[in-house]
């Protein structure tokens, strides 16, 4: 018979762990741990401060072919083969000059900016029972809500208030 290779083996000999000295371990880096994770949120508030916010736009195109001679085959598509019209009207929508006078002439150079930095944005509804007056002092649109508590009214309307860091604000009634 084989003999037994585990005969010799001793408990002893395990690797344990005690979590107590890991817990001192970790503790005694408390300073080093948490000065790592503020040196990488300051790095990401860093990054997100300087990089500019980009936006992207997809749009498909259908063409359609009023010659019916002349269709777009999908198999022509897949093996590679020249279809004349798609060529040429792949031309013309790439064409930087004909794009850029499109936009223009359709008034869609829309340039998104801030230009007012916000400081705060919200919303209520007006319920049956509510306060609410609206009114405009020294230019400014000002809104007198007080709500009744925990009232399950009908909603008779709502509003929106943003306001400005620079102390000015706009209201939209609905």
């Amino acid at each position: 018979m084989a003999e037994n290779n585990y005969s010799n083996y001793n408990r002893e000999d395990e690797t344990t762990l005690d979590l107590k000295k890991v817990l001192n371990v970790v503790w005694g880096m408390r300073w080093i741990i948490l000065a790592s994770i503020l040196l990488c949120l300051l790095i990401a508030w860093a990054y997100n401060k300087v990089t500019k916010t980009r936006y992207t736009a997809n749009a498909n195109i259908m063409l359609v072919n009023k010659n019916r001679s002349d269709l777009i085959n999908l198999t022509d598509l897949m093996t590679g083969a020249q279809n004349s019209y798609l060529a040429n009207e792949l031309d013309i929508i790439n064409s930087r000059t004909l794009m850029q006078q499109v936009v223009e002439e359709l008034g869609l150079n829309y340039n998104y900016e801030k230009k007012r930095p916000i400081k705060d944005i919200y919303a209520r509804v007006v319920r049956e029972g509510d306060v609410f007056e609206e009114s405009i002092e020294d230019g400014e649109p000002k809104i007198n809500f007080h709500p009744k508590p925990f009232s399950n009214a009908k909603i008779i309307g709502a509003f929106a208030v943003c306001l400005y860091e620079d102390g000015g604000q706009m209201v939209e009634t609905m």
